[in-house]
């Protein structure tokens, strides 16, 4: 267990979740940074 000044409570550290808007709700995003990188990832784009 740390101790001093590195030591922290983890509910004092976390961010409060904020509900997402529902304006986008009707898009899909789709993630290629796996199937393509470099300069043929610009050129499919």
């Amino acid at each position: 267990m740390l101790t001093g000044r590195f030591q922290s409570d983890p509910q004092e550290a976390s961010i409060p979740h904020i509900p997402a808007s529902s304006v986008l709700d009707n898009i899909t995003v789709l993630d290629l940074t796996r199937v393509r990188s470099g300069p043929t990832a610009t050129r499919q784009l």
